[in-house]
């Protein structure tokens, strides 16, 4: 067999191991919200199907709770796993570093401060809702940029080799915009003094309008960082590489940082800080695809919904009904633990 048969034997093999994990994420995300429907009710499996046939406008009391609790706890679980995952697949080939994450470089925390700002100040009783995703987002965006900016001036002293020096760089702004949050949250009184449950995330119970603006810009964001996969592909291989094939380097990067900081903030309002979604899953996944940075991004959206949405399913069978961050942390604190060590951090 020659070079150029083994060549697209070895392609056809990776084509094809790529189509069976999509398909297994796929069916595994089915089956999984099909269960998150219908376990942990005290009714039986039948009447939840009838409940959830009956529909959102049925006087039951199992479709009222099927419909307006159950379903937009999944859905929502759905749109922030999605999200969280993604983005963090898109900075990870943004900024070259297998431990760029939402949450542990400060972008989490930003959208959190500009949230917890929003209802501080009133500004959500006065403009309603939507304010308050518009306000994390600036905050998530605003930490995006400075993230973004020290990255690149780390990589410009050819210190991308060495992670530890952006990850704590970013540990630091996440550390520093948690007591922010934390003296806003102090500060506020009765207005804010109800929420810590919110700081460490949990899958709220959204109204249906609640959702649909979730929904609505959690879909633009995917979409937007969708777009950019083959771009961020050629970006993970150095800015000088992509622009030499002709890419627009700082339009992926404002755009991804857009994207990014409007999902992430979007999510942060409505969900709280969840964490090490946007670093677990682009984790496990990037050994799998081979190092094929352009279908990260769509694999991360996939098996970051379904973990999230495992997540929640456990934390609402477990006793205590612990929050969904806590289980996240858990998790991810012990994978990230790990990836310090796989590359040489801790030596």
């Amino acid at each position: 067999m020659s070079t150029h048969d083994r060549l697209v034997s070895h392609q056809g093999s990776a084509v094809l191991w790529h189509k069976k994990l999509y398909t297994f994420g796929v069916y595994g995300l089915v089956i999984s919200t099909l269960l998150s429907l219908f376990i942990g009710s005290e009714s039986t499996w039948t009447e939840n199907f009838y409940a959830f046939w009956a529909g959102p406008i049925s006087s039951q009391n199992t479709a009222i709770i099927m419909w307006w609790v159950r379903v937009p706890q999944i859905l929502t679980a759905l749109c922030a796993g999605a999200v969280l995952a993604t983005s963090g697949a898109a900075m990870q080939n943004l900024m070259r570093n297998d431990l760029a994450d939402p949450y542990l470089i400060g972008i989490a925390s930003g959208g959190g401060l500009g949230a917890a700002l929003a209802i501080a100040s009133g500004l959500v009783d006065l403009l309603g809702l939507p304010s308050l995703a518009l306000c994390s987002f600036l905050g998530a965006l605003c930490s995006s940029v400075w993230i973004d900016l020290k990255a690149r001036k780390l990589n410009g002293q050819q210190a991308s080799h060495d992670p530890a020096l952006l990850v704590l760089t970013g540990v630091a702004l996440n550390l520093f915009l948690s007591a922010l949050l934390t003296l806003t949250i102090a500060l506020s009184g009765e207005r804010l003094g109800s929420i810590w449950r919110w700081l460490v995330g949990h899958i709220a119970v959204l109204n249906w309008y609640e959702l649909g603006i979730l929904m609505g810009i959690s879909l633009l964001s995917l979409r937007l960082l969708l777009s950019q996969s083959r771009a961020l592909e050629l970006l993970a291989n150095g800015p000088e590489v992509a622009w030499s094939l002709g890419l627009n380097v700082k339009k992926v990067r404002n755009l991804t940082l857009i994207a990014c900081s409007l999902g992430v903030g979007t999510v942060v309002s409505y969900c709280g800080i969840i964490g090490f979604i946007g670093l677990l899953i682009p984790h496990f996944l990037r050994p799998l695809l081979a190092g094929n940075s352009q279908q990260l991004l769509k694999f991360s959206m996939v098996f970051g919904a379904w973990s999230l949405l495992l997540c929640h399913l456990a934390s609402m069978l477990f006793p205590l009904n612990i929050p969904i961050g806590v289980v996240t942390g858990v998790l991810g604190g012990g994978t990230f633990l790990i990836t310090l060590q796989q590359q040489g951090v801790n030596r």
